[in-house]
This record gives C-alpha cells, structure tokens and sequence, in this order.
C-alpha cells in the first residue's frame, strides 16, 4: 500500500497519470481478452516482489521509483485492487492499429518479413521434414486448450540415429504477444536445413548436435485474434494462465500461480521428463537483454560464473550485429541476473535448470513486444550468429560416457561436483548411450560419478573456456573389482527383434523391487511393470504391438541396480 509521500512523488512527476482509469469497469477488459494491461508505480523492490505473487509484471526504473508494467486475468486482478494501489489501464500490446502482414502461403517465406498465419506455420513445418527427411523430423508433444498444435523440430544429420549428441531446445513465445522469436526460429530451422551439405559449419552443427526447435510455445495466445492474424494476441493462454508462471518452483512450490498446470505446460514437462537437454533458451519480447537463473531467489545459480560467460558472450555478439543501441534497454552490458532484474516464480527457465537439470537463459530479444513485420529481418541479423555460438558451448566444459565396467552398458549415472553443485545443478548421463555434458567455467574440478549399486568413483578434470575436455568413466558393481565378472543378475529377453510379444526373464541372486521401462529415441519412458517379487525370478510377457517400430531401450530398475538392454520392434 502506498503512503501520502509516495503518492504525492508519483503526482508530481506525473501529473499527466489518469487516475480515473482506477474507477472504470474493468469487466470490459476481461470479456474479449480474459486479461488487462497496466501500469503502477511503486517505491521499492520489494513491493515489486510482493506483487510478482500476484500479478505477471514487467519492470523500468526510474528516479527514486519504480514503474511496473503488468497483465492481470480477472482473479489476479480482484487481489491486486484489494491492495489499494493506483493503477493506470493501458493498450493491451497485442491490439494493433497497423495490422501486421501475415503470411498465408509457405512458398513465399524467403524474405521473412511476415507473420504466418496458424495453418501455414503448420504447413512450413510439415514441409521441413518432407522436405529434408534425413535432417528435419516433426513431433507434436501435445495440444493447447484450444487444440493447437505444439510442434517441435527435431533438426540433426542423420535424424534417425540415436547417435551421442548433445541435445539444445530453442523455444519461443510461450506469452502469445510477444512472436519476435516465432519468425526467427522458423528462420533458424530454415537456414540449418537449406544450408546442410552446403555451408562446411551448419553442416558440422548439424553433424555434432541435436537441436529441438519450437518456435510457437502459446499457439492460442498468439491467434486469440483469429488464425490468419497476430493482432489481438495475448500473453496468456486461452483459460487466461501466465504459461511462464505456471511451472513448478522449487521456492514458491508446485502452483506459484494458484492454478492447475496447463496442458501446454503439462505437454511440455512431459516431453523434456527424459530427453537430457544440455542447453535451452526460450524468447521473449518487451525488452533486449539476456536474464540467466535465478529468477525465484537472490542466491546464485552454482554456475553464476559460467552463466555471466555465456550471457556476455550472446550479448556482445547481437550488439555486434544489432541496430545501435540494441541490447541495452535493461543494463549497458546487455544481460542481467533475473532476480536482480525482477523476481518472478513458476517460470520455465528455472523450472528447467532447477528440476531438468538443464542450462536455460531467457532471450529478450525485442524492446517492441509485437514488431512491425519488416523489421524482422533485422533481428535476425542481430541473434543468428549468437544462437549458433550458444549451441557450441553444449559440448564444451567436460563430457563423456558412463558405462558398466565389465559389460559395456551405458549408465544413467549422476555427475556431480562436491563443493560446487546445489539447487540441483548436477547433471545425468542419458540412458541409451550413457553421454553426459557438463557446461561449466574454466578451472579445475574434482568430479564425483555415481549410480545406485556401483561404486561412486572421483575424477580430476581441468576445463577451459571454449573448449571441451572428455572423461570416460567405467563404474564397477560393489564388492568387485576391474576386470572381474560384476554381474549378479541374468537377463533374457524373447525374441528380439520383437514384433508383438516379448518376454522378459529376469533372474537375481536376492529378492528385490522392479520396474521395467520402455524408452524410445526421443528419451520418453513408458513404464511397463512397478512391483516387488520374492522369489529371485521374473518371467512375464508384455504386449508392444501398439508402440510404433523402431529401436528401443528396455530398462529394467531394482533396489541395487540399472540395467538397460537394446531392443528392435518390428
């Protein structure tokens, strides 16, 4: 609540400030677009974080206070008047006077100075993977409330391999009115695709790294105007939720926002639930500068070093490039702590870092939320550059695989530093190939590697900025040594190649849990079987006729051990 002084501060400096906005029927604002746009001013950075709790807000300073731009849907808003702040009610960013050109045919694309229409952003993605079918495949993860798709691209040479790579998830316009990196990331696919085989270092990328590429977050926010416009969109989805305050946080709880997951959001956790992403980034707009973790706490990431590194190295890159001034709206270095920036919680970028043991940053990439179509080229110019220096840095710091010291199985072991990890900074290694990649600042680590059963075993490692050291580690059972037969168990799994039916016989020295899980290419596990058994022995038949055909790891779990097997389904 503001004191007399405040409110006489804000008078002064702003005598031009409508009041009467205050007293308005904000019904109106809720029946077309289930949300308001506004402005308050505050004297303090912690009112700004109380009302972060509240409210999904933006932030400028300026002399002796701060003005907060913010969205509300209805019952946001409802708590937000309780607290007795006046408040100015704005054009909502996403109502246009000039209406944005639009694309409604995927051939005339290559000037990239228009918006797509919804059903030719469907169309151009299914026209990659056509297209380019040994480097470009489509998976839809899931529907938004509207039943939009969510499309991601799959973009790596070949794309059918489950080769170890280190896998980097670009995404954009999870709030529906902020589409600067929607364009941009077709782009981006556009260019990788169009250049492999052509270009000696897009085909290298695409030769050493998995990109996933999903340039459309909030499909019913982006349309709330209707599918052949961008104008009308909203920042929230069609049930009027903040999709980037919707996520787990490891501070605020489950639902920081008071809400039910949303299904893009649920789709989304879903989707990264196994897939080991090493580095993602996901665009914004309303501002230019880099904000790296964390949002939800003034403490620092364990990798504040490594994240001041990496987000100088995007910002002076797209300054570089940029228009004059570009990239120093927020701060003249061009990236910022989010905390210190404003404090938000249930984002995705530390949902991501926190619970996906993943290296995501947020990309302000526009000060104009919605830019005109023809300045697109030019953010282009200014962010491409940056984007391909970003995904190098997923092999670089130190990597390797983990595997069982006698047999050769890759292990989804844990990589942690001692004395340097918290708040869930250490990392996994993927189930199939045992890879692991761990993107950290230069100097010299001791390296713990463990997995339930095995003995954790400790490396020295010295890394360098811009290059990548590797450490391949074998991992024996307890109660064995190098070179001996580690195996307490025996497995048979009937027949493989399988086409319909396949059994599983599993024998243990003890008695023990087990879970059997079925993980396909794409890192997604369906769990098959979760029970105990006492007898030593497991035999049982699993129908796989309804999974679609292809390579599979068949991953069985028990009180001591992790045991993983390949299988084809035909």
């Amino acid at each position: 609540m503001k004191s007399i002084i405040q409110i006489f501060i804000i008078l002064l400096f702003f005598p031009i400030f409508s009041f009467a906005q205050k007293i308005l029927p904000v019904d109106d604002y809720f029946k077309n677009k289930g949300e308001i746009y506004f402005k308050i001013y505050v004297s303090s950075k912690k009112e700004i974080n109380d009302l972060s709790n509240i409210i999904s807000i933006d932030e400028k300073t300026r002399p002796g206070f701060f003005v907060v731009y913010a969205y509300a849907n209805e019952r946001e808003f409802k708590i937000f008047s309780e607290l007795n702040y006046e408040y100015e009610i704005l054009p909502h960013p996403g109502d246009l006077l000039k209406e944005p050109k639009i694309l409604t045919d995927s051939k005339g694309i290559n000037s990239w100075d228009s918006y797509p229409a919804y059903q030719t952003y469907i169309d151009m993605m299914n026209q990659y993977q056509t297209d380019y079918p040994n480097q470009c495949e489509i998976v839809e993860i899931g529907q938004s409330v509207n039943n939009k798709k969510i499309l991601f691209a799959k973009v790596t040479s070949p794309v059918i391999s489950k080769q170890p790579k280190p896998k980097i998830l670009y995404s954009s316009t999870i709030h529906g009115d902020e589409p600067a990196g929607y364009v941009l990331l077709l782009r981006l696919i556009d260019y990788f695709l169009s250049s492999y085989g052509n270009d000696a270092a897009l085909t290298d990328i695409l030769d050493k790294y998995e990109i996933w590429i999903n340039p459309l977050a909030n499909p019913d926010g982006t349309y709330h105007g209707g599918d052949n416009t961008v104008s009308g969109a909203t920042r929230n989805n069609a049930n009027s939720i903040d999709l980037n305050r919707n996520f787990p946080d490891f501070v605020s709880g489950d639902h920081p926002d008071s809400s039910s997951w949303q299904a893009e959001n649920i789709a989304f956790m879903n989707f990264t639930d196994t897939m080991r992403f090493v580095l993602s980034a996901c665009m914004h707009a309303g501002a230019e500068v880099v904000n790296y973790p964390w949002d939800t706490k003034p403490q620092h990431h364990a990798d504040d070093s490594w994240w001041q590194y990496v987000s100088k190295m995007y910002a002076d890159t797209a300054k570089y490039y940029g228009h004059s001034g570009y990239m120093t709206s927020v701060t003249s270095s061009g990236f910022t702590n989010g905390y210190a920036w404003y404090t938000t919680h249930g984002n995705r970028q530390d949902f991501m870092n926190y619970y996906r043991h993943c290296r995501e940053f947020t990309l302000e990439i526009s000060d104009t939320k919605i830019p005109d179509a023809n300045t697109l080229p030019a953010l282009w110019d200014a962010n491409y550059k940056s984007l391909l220096n970003y995904i190098k840095e997923a092999s670089n710091g130190f990597s390797g695989i983990v595997t069982d010291s006698a047999s050769g199985i890759p292990l989804d072991a844990t990589i942690t530093i001692p004395d340097h990890d918290m708040d869930n900074s250490f990392v996994f290694s993927d189930i199939y190939n045992g890879n692991y990649y761990r993107p950290i600042f230069q100097g010299t680590y001791n390296v713990s590697f463990s997995h339930p059963g095995y003995k954790t075993k400790s490396v020295s490692v010295n890394t360098v900025n811009g290059a990548s050291a590797t450490r391949n580690v074998q991992l024996s059972v307890y109660g064995s040594g190098m070179g001996e037969n580690t195996c307490n168990y025996s497995i048979d799994l009937c027949p493989n190649p399988v086409k319909n039916i396949l059994e599983v016989k599993f024998i243990s020295k003890s008695s023990s849990y087990i879970e059997i899980n079925l993980v396909n290419l794409h890192g997604v596990k369906i769990n098959l079987d979760k029970q105990n058994f006492f007898d030593g022995k497991w035999l049982k038949n699993y129908n796989l006729s309804n999974f679609s055909k292809g390579f599979y790891v068949l991953q069985i779990i028990t009180e001591t051990q992790n045991i993983v097997n390949k299988i084809v389904l035909e």
